[in-house]
């Protein structure tokens, strides 16, 4: 059973040559540039700053170091060994999944592992919900055990993940009704299990997520159908702000939250502070009623309304 940094791999890993993953991935044994050398060192510091810094200098996202793994699959193997820096190595995972010239399908070389497959069988949730946010992965894709992702998972006792890659395909869905305005069947998923973050990169550029589309279409004309449709989506308890375009919603949120904790501590009413913290609802409700207060700031300063 090989080793990587002191973590087993197990059941989606064989034996055997290399031959049939050097042929699925002609970008093997080449020369690394200082940037992309300098961008596998950042994963393994978890150095979150080195890591931007090497993807501004032009790194290879798609790479692979001298034990056959992309960065992607290297932060995958890092968090499997019970890292400290978490919260460093799940943004890393963001930038990359964001790059232009990212490869999510590209398999390792000793098993033909897609980082899906590692995911899968290291049992990480929160990276398996990111990785299959991405409109281009393949959750087809088997390895040298002809195993896809979901088949790794019954194998390596992962099963209970297996509904992440349904929840995505929900979310995807959401995310096509919404591009084409279609808020019925928008209404009808998110009263099912989905991925709220699923999103697509428009021919310009730009990033779209269910919530960034059915904020634009309450800032058209806000309906009945599209206020509830945006309070589900505000209301989902794996909703992702972590997006640039979510930071003024994201500060007047927060500025709600804080406001409403300030307010009761100044009333000294300390089991009411202990409610509020530990109450995930009240932050639901902050949450829905910051967003739609901000909707209706824009929409005046529009004349819409």
């Amino acid at each position: 059973m090989p080793y990587r940094n002191g973590v087993a791999y197990y059941g989606a890993y064989g034996g055997g040559d290399n031959t049939a993953s050097q042929a699925r991935n002609p970008t093997t044994s080449r020369q690394l540039s200082e940037s992309t050398k300098q961008l596998f060192k950042a994963i393994n510091d978890g150095n979150l700053e080195d890591f931007k810094e090497a993807l501004a200098e032009g790194a290879d996202v798609n790479a692979f170091d001298k034990e056959g793994m992309t960065p992607l699959m290297s932060i995958v193997t890092n968090l499997s060994a019970g890292s400290e820096t978490e919260k460093e190595y799940q943004n890393m995972i963001r930038l990359l999944l964001l790059h232009r010239s990212i490869d999510v399908n590209i398999s390792e070389q000793n098993n033909n592992n897609t980082v899906l497959h590692l995911a899968m069988c290291f049992q990480q949730k929160k990276t398996l919900q990111l990785l299959l946010s991405h409109p281009n992965i393949n959750t087809y894709l088997t390895n040298k055990n002809h195993q896809n992702p979901e088949e790794c998972a019954r194998q390596n006792r992962a099963g209970h993940l297996i509904i992440e890659i349904q929840k995505a395909q929900k979310g995807k869905e959401l995310l096509a009704a919404l591009s084409s305005g279609n808020i019925c069947q928008a209404k009808t998923l998110l009263n099912q299990e989905l991925h709220p973050n699923c999103w697509r990169r428009t021919q310009d550029g730009r990033i779209k997520t269910p919530l960034s589309l059915i904020i634009r279409l309450c800032l058209r004309t806000i309906t009945e159908d599209e206020k509830e449709v945006l309070t589900k989506l505000l209301k989902h308890k794996d909703l992702d702000f972590s997006y640039e375009q979510y930071a003024q919603l994201k500060q007047t949120i927060e500025q709600a939250i804080q406001s409403r904790l300030t307010d009761t501590i100044n009333r000294k009413d300390l089991d009411d502070v202990k409610k509020l913290v530990e109450d995930n609802c009240f932050i639901n409700r902050a949450v829905v009623t910051a967003a739609l207060g901000m909707l209706i700031i824009q929409l005046t300063l529009l004349k819409i309304i």
